[in-house]
């Protein structure tokens, strides 16, 4: 089994290009990477009330060259404000080509 890691730069706080064994030009079938994060965020600010904000992500990643990216998000986010709960979640998908 082969493992890659991907290169980072310290400088720019960067991560570098997703490596790829075999892209999809090749016949392979690119590289995948998952992701899931968790982040909260409190909205109340002195008068402002705006509650507190959690947000649960899960996404895949499909790399088809080291330049070209396929990816799909899903999220689910609840808002406590007031004592009253809210939920609300969504589907985001992007391509992207790095162009350097």
């Amino acid at each position: 089994m082969t493992r890659f890691l991907r290169a980072s730069s310290r400088r720019a706080r960067m991560f570098g290009p997703t490596p790829v064994a075999r892209t999809v030009q090749q016949g392979g079938k690119g590289a995948w990477e998952i992701a899931a994060r968790f982040s909260n965020i409190d909205l109340t600010d002195a008068a402002i009330d705006g509650g507190d904000m959690d947000i649960m992500s899960l996404g895949v990643n499909w790399w088809l060259t080291p330049t070209f990216l396929v990816n799909a998000n899903y999220r689910y986010i609840t808002l406590n404000r007031s004592g009253f709960e809210s939920n609300s979640d969504g589907l985001l998908m992007r391509i992207l080509l790095m162009l350097e």
